[in-house]
This record gives C-alpha cells, sequence and structure tokens, in this order.
C-alpha cells in the first residue's frame, strides 16, 4: 500500500530529523571536547570517521546540514561544513568529467585544476559561498 509506505517514511524521517541527528550531534560535540582540535588539525581519517558514524546511525551525508542546528562549537561546525563542501565539489566535477567526453586525460587534468583554482581563489580573498 503506497500510502502506508508513504507515511512509514514520514514517521522514520521525522525519528532521524528529532531523535537520532540530535543525538547523534550532542554525542560528536562531547567526543570533540575531550580531544579539542583546531580546524586545521583534522586529517581525512576524522572526516572517514564522522561518515562512518553517522552511516551506522542511519544518518545520510545530505542531512549533514542538520547538523548546525544542535552543533554550537564552531570548529566544529567548519569541519562538518568542510566535508559538506568537498562532496559538493567531487560531485560538479564528476558531473563535468562524464559530460566533457575526452579520450585525453590532460583534458580532465584541466577541468580538476580550474575547480581546484577556483576553490583557492575564493579561500585567498575571503569570498564566501
Amino acid at each position: 500500500n503506497m500510502e502506508q509506505h508513504n507515511e512509514q517514511i514520514m514517521v522514520a524521517f521525522d525519528r532521524l530529523t528529532s531523535e537520532i541527528i540530535p543525538d547523534f550531534c550532542r554525542k560528536l560535540e562531547e567526543d570533540f571536547k575531550l580531544t579539542p582540535k583546531e580546524a586545521n588539525e583534522f586529517s581525512l581519517d576524522d572526516f572517514d570517521k564522522l561518515v562512518t558514524d553517522a552511516h551506522r546511525r542511519g544518518i545520510n551525508i545530505r542531512l549533514f546540514r542538520e547538523f548546525s542546528k544542535y552543533i554550537n562549537d564552531e570548529t566544529l561546525k567548519k569541519f562538518i561544513m568542510t566535508e559538506i563542501i568537498a562532496r559538493i565539489v567531487k560531485n560538479l566535477v564528476r558531473e563535468h568529467m562524464r559530460n566533457v567526453r575526452s579520450p585525453h586525460d590532460s583534458t580532465y587534468r584541466k577541468l580538476v585544476l580550474t575547480y581546484i583554482n577556483l576553490i583557492w581563489n575564493l579561500v585567498e580573498t575571503g569570498s564566501e559561498f
């Protein structure tokens, strides 16, 4: 039954956004207070652990934007925002690569470098997204 299925999805999503994500964020912030880091001290392992822990609790990466409602620490927010932006850029690059369809590696390298330079220039000039 489609209506029953849709209702179950809505109930699950409501539980996810009202209970699971807030609880996950509280735990994340508690763990961060035990071993605080500066924004530039996070490693790829930290990003991998964040994603793995979120997935284990049923939280899709697309919902990371919800974290900002529940996390107060600015460094931790920057860490999560970095993950969000990195995934957005990765998906944009992949989409453009699919549309290029060139037999030459140099075309793809140039595309990636264009994105890197764009992001670097935004960071260097202090521009915000």
